[in-house]
Protein backbone atom coordinates (compact mmCIF):
# COMPACT_ATOMS: atom_id res chain seq x y z
CA UNK A 1 0.00 0.00 0.00
CA UNK A 2 1.08 3.35 -0.87
CA UNK A 3 0.27 4.59 2.62
CA UNK A 4 2.83 1.91 4.30
CA UNK A 5 5.57 3.64 2.37
CA UNK A 6 7.35 6.71 3.06
CA UNK A 7 7.85 9.58 0.54
CA UNK A 8 11.59 9.09 0.17
CA UNK A 9 10.87 5.12 -0.62
CA UNK A 10 7.74 6.27 -3.12
CA UNK A 11 10.23 8.74 -5.30
CA UNK A 12 12.86 6.08 -5.23
CA UNK A 13 10.14 3.33 -6.50
CA UNK A 14 9.00 5.69 -9.17
CA UNK A 15 12.65 6.54 -10.02
CA UNK A 16 14.14 2.88 -10.14
CA UNK A 17 11.07 1.35 -12.10
CA UNK A 18 10.20 4.80 -14.18
CA UNK A 19 6.93 4.41 -13.81
CA UNK A 20 4.16 5.87 -15.48
CA UNK A 21 0.95 5.15 -14.40
CA UNK A 22 -2.55 6.99 -14.16
CA UNK A 23 -3.06 4.58 -11.42
CA UNK A 24 -0.27 6.03 -9.53
CA UNK A 25 -0.63 8.98 -10.42
CA UNK A 26 -3.92 9.32 -8.90
CA UNK A 27 -3.15 7.64 -5.75
CA UNK A 28 -0.26 10.40 -5.11
CA UNK A 29 -2.33 13.08 -5.92
CA UNK A 30 -5.10 11.66 -3.50
CA UNK A 31 -2.37 11.20 -0.62
CA UNK A 32 -2.96 13.38 2.30
CA UNK A 33 1.08 14.05 2.82
CA UNK A 34 2.17 17.31 0.87
CA UNK A 35 5.27 15.68 -0.16
CA UNK A 36 3.32 12.42 -1.79
CA UNK A 37 1.14 15.26 -3.75
CA UNK A 38 3.99 17.14 -4.58
CA UNK A 39 5.97 13.60 -6.26
CA UNK A 40 2.13 13.28 -8.11
CA UNK A 41 2.21 17.33 -9.49
CA UNK A 42 6.18 16.41 -11.01
CA UNK A 43 4.98 12.88 -12.38
CA UNK A 44 1.71 14.57 -14.07
CA UNK A 45 3.77 17.05 -15.52
CA UNK A 46 6.44 14.48 -16.69
CA UNK A 47 3.26 12.27 -17.89
CA UNK A 48 1.91 15.39 -19.58
CA UNK A 49 5.36 16.34 -21.23
CA UNK A 50 6.23 12.62 -22.58
CA UNK A 51 2.28 12.76 -24.07
CA UNK A 52 3.37 16.14 -25.93
CA UNK A 53 6.77 14.79 -27.30
CA UNK A 54 4.85 11.33 -28.63
CA UNK A 55 2.23 13.44 -30.39
CA UNK A 56 4.40 16.37 -31.86
CA UNK A 57 6.37 13.20 -32.63
CA UNK A 58 3.29 11.34 -34.62
CA UNK A 59 2.56 15.04 -36.05
CA UNK A 60 6.01 15.13 -37.64
CA UNK A 61 6.30 11.59 -38.99
CA UNK A 62 2.49 11.97 -40.59
CA UNK A 63 3.98 15.22 -42.36
CA UNK A 64 7.12 13.57 -44.00
CA UNK A 65 5.20 10.03 -44.66
CA UNK A 66 2.25 12.60 -47.03
CA UNK A 67 5.09 13.90 -48.93
CA UNK A 68 6.94 10.12 -49.19
CA UNK A 69 3.45 8.81 -50.42
CA UNK A 70 3.15 11.31 -53.17
CA UNK A 71 7.05 11.38 -53.94
CA UNK A 72 8.97 8.27 -53.19
CA UNK A 73 10.69 6.41 -50.37
CA UNK A 74 13.98 8.91 -50.29
CA UNK A 75 12.85 12.45 -48.51
CA UNK A 76 15.45 14.84 -47.83
CA UNK A 77 15.32 16.88 -44.71
CA UNK A 78 17.42 20.31 -44.84
CA UNK A 79 18.00 22.72 -42.68
CA UNK A 80 20.85 24.93 -41.98
CA UNK A 81 22.58 26.66 -38.53
CA UNK A 82 24.48 30.15 -38.19
CA UNK A 83 23.10 32.72 -40.39
CA UNK A 84 22.89 35.53 -37.30
CA UNK A 85 26.83 35.22 -35.31
CA UNK A 86 29.49 37.16 -35.91
CA UNK A 87 31.75 34.47 -36.32
CA UNK A 88 32.09 31.19 -37.72
CA UNK A 89 30.53 29.44 -40.51
CA UNK A 90 27.34 28.85 -41.46
CA UNK A 91 26.59 24.78 -41.33
CA UNK A 92 23.74 22.74 -43.37
CA UNK A 93 22.94 19.19 -42.79
CA UNK A 94 20.58 17.19 -45.38
CA UNK A 95 19.07 13.65 -44.02
CA UNK A 96 17.19 11.14 -44.95
CA UNK A 97 15.29 8.89 -41.85
CA UNK A 98 13.90 5.58 -42.89
CA UNK A 99 9.78 5.32 -42.40
CA UNK A 100 9.92 4.36 -39.09
CA UNK A 101 12.12 5.73 -36.38
CA UNK A 102 11.76 6.47 -32.46
CA UNK A 103 13.09 9.50 -32.16
CA UNK A 104 10.43 11.03 -29.71
CA UNK A 105 11.96 13.58 -28.44
CA UNK A 106 13.00 14.99 -32.14
CA UNK A 107 11.85 18.81 -32.21
CA UNK A 108 13.25 22.16 -33.51
CA UNK A 109 17.05 22.06 -32.48
CA UNK A 110 16.95 25.19 -30.61
CA UNK A 111 14.26 24.11 -28.09
CA UNK A 112 16.68 21.05 -26.64
CA UNK A 113 19.51 21.45 -24.55
CA UNK A 114 23.00 20.35 -25.62
CA UNK A 115 22.97 17.11 -23.69
CA UNK A 116 19.52 16.12 -25.63
CA UNK A 117 21.07 17.41 -29.05
CA UNK A 118 23.67 15.47 -28.23
CA UNK A 119 21.85 12.25 -27.77
CA UNK A 120 19.60 12.64 -30.53
CA UNK A 121 22.39 13.59 -33.43
CA UNK A 122 23.63 10.37 -32.08
CA UNK A 123 20.69 8.51 -32.73
CA UNK A 124 19.78 10.35 -35.70
CA UNK A 125 23.43 8.44 -37.11
CA UNK A 126 22.43 5.36 -36.10
CA UNK A 127 19.08 5.05 -37.56
CA UNK A 128 19.41 7.40 -40.64
CA UNK A 129 19.64 6.20 -44.18
CA UNK A 130 21.81 9.11 -45.51
CA UNK A 131 23.28 12.22 -43.90
CA UNK A 132 24.86 15.23 -46.16
CA UNK A 133 27.07 18.28 -44.87
CA UNK A 134 27.86 21.47 -46.16
CA UNK A 135 29.72 24.50 -44.49
CA UNK A 136 30.80 27.97 -45.61
CA UNK A 137 33.12 29.69 -44.52
CA UNK A 138 32.77 33.63 -42.85
CA UNK A 139 35.37 34.90 -45.88
CA UNK A 140 32.93 33.36 -48.38
CA UNK A 141 29.81 34.25 -45.97
CA UNK A 142 31.53 37.88 -46.95
CA UNK A 143 32.08 37.56 -50.68
CA UNK A 144 28.29 36.24 -50.79
CA UNK A 145 25.90 37.36 -48.19
CA UNK A 146 24.35 35.39 -45.85
CA UNK A 147 21.33 34.40 -47.57
CA UNK A 148 23.11 33.16 -50.43
CA UNK A 149 26.03 31.52 -48.06
CA UNK A 150 23.38 29.40 -46.24
CA UNK A 151 21.65 28.36 -49.77
CA UNK A 152 25.38 27.13 -50.95
CA UNK A 153 25.72 24.76 -47.31
CA UNK A 154 22.35 23.50 -47.91
CA UNK A 155 23.18 22.82 -51.81
CA UNK A 156 26.48 21.25 -50.15
CA UNK A 157 24.68 19.24 -47.44
CA UNK A 158 22.09 17.59 -50.20
CA UNK A 159 25.41 16.56 -52.42
CA UNK A 160 26.26 14.56 -49.94
CA UNK A 161 23.31 12.21 -50.16
CA UNK A 162 24.40 9.05 -51.25
CA UNK A 163 20.92 7.76 -52.85
CA UNK A 164 18.85 8.77 -55.84
CA UNK A 165 16.63 11.78 -53.92
CA UNK A 166 12.64 11.73 -54.47
CA UNK A 167 12.07 14.84 -52.88
CA UNK A 168 13.65 17.55 -50.59
CA UNK A 169 11.90 19.57 -47.63
CA UNK A 170 13.71 22.95 -46.91
CA UNK A 171 13.26 24.62 -43.84
CA UNK A 172 12.08 28.32 -44.52
CA UNK A 173 10.75 30.02 -47.61
CA UNK A 174 13.65 30.18 -49.80
CA UNK A 175 14.90 27.38 -52.78
CA UNK A 176 17.93 25.98 -53.69
CA UNK A 177 18.75 27.81 -56.90
CA UNK A 178 19.13 25.23 -59.96
CA UNK A 179 19.25 22.25 -57.52
CA UNK A 180 17.84 19.56 -59.93
CA UNK A 181 15.69 18.59 -57.45
CA UNK A 182 11.96 18.76 -56.34
CA UNK A 183 12.08 21.36 -53.30
CA UNK A 184 9.34 22.04 -50.96
CA UNK A 185 10.05 24.99 -48.59
CA UNK A 186 8.72 24.56 -45.24
CA UNK A 187 8.39 27.82 -43.05
CA UNK A 188 8.81 26.57 -39.58
CA UNK A 189 9.52 23.16 -40.86
CA UNK A 190 11.96 22.23 -37.81
CA UNK A 191 8.58 21.54 -35.89
CA UNK A 192 6.50 20.51 -38.29
CA UNK A 193 8.93 17.97 -40.66
CA UNK A 194 10.71 15.15 -38.88
CA UNK A 195 13.35 14.97 -41.37
CA UNK A 196 13.91 18.68 -41.24
CA UNK A 197 14.07 18.47 -37.60
CA UNK A 198 16.59 15.72 -37.98
CA UNK A 199 18.73 18.36 -40.29
CA UNK A 200 18.16 21.18 -37.56
CA UNK A 201 19.98 18.75 -34.80
CA UNK A 202 23.06 17.60 -37.10
CA UNK A 203 23.56 20.74 -38.02
CA UNK A 204 23.25 22.09 -34.61
CA UNK A 205 25.82 19.95 -32.88
CA UNK A 206 28.02 19.70 -35.74
CA UNK A 207 28.39 23.71 -35.28
CA UNK A 208 28.22 23.87 -31.64
CA UNK A 209 31.80 21.55 -31.94
CA UNK A 210 33.81 23.52 -34.35
CA UNK A 211 33.05 26.69 -32.08
CA UNK A 212 34.19 24.73 -29.15
CA UNK A 213 37.13 24.40 -31.10
CA UNK A 214 37.38 27.15 -32.59
CA UNK A 215 37.42 29.06 -28.67
CA UNK A 216 40.62 27.11 -28.46
CA UNK A 217 42.32 28.86 -31.87
CA UNK A 218 41.17 32.15 -30.52
CA UNK A 219 40.50 32.59 -26.82
CA UNK A 220 38.69 35.81 -25.63
CA UNK A 221 35.86 36.05 -27.55
CA UNK A 222 33.53 33.26 -25.54
CA UNK A 223 33.01 31.37 -28.37
CA UNK A 224 32.71 28.50 -26.43
CA UNK A 225 29.39 29.90 -24.77
CA UNK A 226 28.36 32.28 -27.20
CA UNK A 227 29.13 29.82 -30.47
CA UNK A 228 29.76 33.09 -32.35
CA UNK A 229 26.56 35.55 -31.75
CA UNK A 230 26.84 38.73 -30.47
CA UNK A 231 26.74 38.46 -26.37
CA UNK A 232 28.05 41.14 -24.57
CA UNK A 233 31.45 39.48 -23.78
CA UNK A 234 31.68 38.85 -27.44
CA UNK A 235 31.14 42.49 -28.44
CA UNK A 236 33.28 43.60 -25.76
CA UNK A 237 36.28 41.42 -27.05
CA UNK A 238 35.56 42.39 -30.35
CA UNK A 239 35.89 46.38 -29.19
CA UNK A 240 39.05 45.19 -27.21
CA UNK A 241 40.95 43.22 -29.33
CA UNK A 242 39.67 43.46 -32.74
CA UNK A 243 38.71 40.43 -35.32
CA UNK A 244 39.95 37.70 -35.96
CA UNK A 245 39.90 35.69 -39.55
CA UNK A 246 36.64 33.82 -38.23
CA UNK A 247 34.78 36.86 -37.59
CA UNK A 248 32.19 37.75 -40.90
CA UNK A 249 33.79 41.37 -41.95
CA UNK A 250 30.40 41.93 -43.65
CA UNK A 251 28.65 42.40 -40.68
CA UNK A 252 28.33 45.67 -38.84
CA UNK A 253 29.30 44.80 -35.29
CA UNK A 254 32.60 43.38 -36.25
CA UNK A 255 33.02 46.27 -39.94
CA UNK A 256 33.06 48.62 -36.43
CA UNK A 257 35.68 46.51 -34.58
CA UNK A 258 37.97 46.64 -37.34
CA UNK A 259 37.96 49.94 -38.01
CA UNK A 260 38.13 50.92 -34.17
CA UNK A 261 41.24 48.52 -34.14
CA UNK A 262 42.92 48.88 -37.99
CA UNK A 263 42.58 45.51 -39.11
CA UNK A 264 42.35 42.26 -37.76
CA UNK A 265 44.41 40.18 -35.07
CA UNK A 266 46.29 38.69 -38.57
CA UNK A 267 46.49 41.10 -40.82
Amino acid sequence: MLKDLTISQIKKAIMEKNVYSRDLLQALLDDDRAGVQKLGRKLQKEMDQRQKRIKNFKDMEAFDRKFRDENGEYLVGVDEVGRGPLAGPVVAAAVILPKRIPLYGIQDSKELTSFQREELFCQIHKFSISIGLGLVEPEEIDRLNIGKASLKAMEMAISGINKKIDGVLIDGNQRIPDSGFKQTTVIGGDNKSLSIAAASIVAKVLRDWIMDYLDTVYPGYGLVHNKGYGSPDHLKALKLKGPTPIHRLSFAPVQKAKRQKGGTLFD
